[in-house]
């Protein structure tokens, strides 16, 4: 099935005026006069802009590639899926881990009592210069 979106370079929530300028820039490229004789290319951008900018036939064809991908999906080979399961993922899965294991773990109160003797010997010192 042809995606109509790829002809016309533009994502499937465009809006109207997206899909008429797309259009225009694209009919200059591809237009018979300039592009050359093959008409193909030309005669697949008017289908595509036939069909989006009618909003019964855009959603028809919505319909169409997200049925045509549902069923591609459920068509792949299931080992295909299942190949990389066994990885562990690189981010962990938090709901399962206590949040304060994976937190570093903080220092005693140690320093404190260091930082107050390094601040009274400094003291002693800057008295002792006095």
């Amino acid at each position: 099935m042809k995606n109509y979106y790829r002809i016309l370079d533009i994502h499937g929530d465009a809006s109207p005026e997206e899909i008429k300028s797309a259009y225009r820039r694209k009919a200059k490229e591809l237009h018979p006069d300039y592009y050359g004789e093959n008409r193909e290319p030309f005669q697949s951008l008017q289908e595509a802009y036939a069909h989006l900018s009618d909003p019964d036939r855009r959603k028809a064809h919505d319909d169409a590639l997200a049925q045509e991908q549902r069923s591609y999906m459920s068509q792949r080979n299931p080992a295909r899926v299942t190949r990389y399961q066994h990885i562990e993922p690189l981010i962990p899965d938090r709901s399962q881990q206590n949040i304060e294991e994976l937190l570093p773990s903080r220092p005693q109160r140690r320093r404190s009592a260091e930082v107050r003797d390094l601040f009274e010997l400094l003291q002693e010192i800057f008295e002792r210069r006095l």
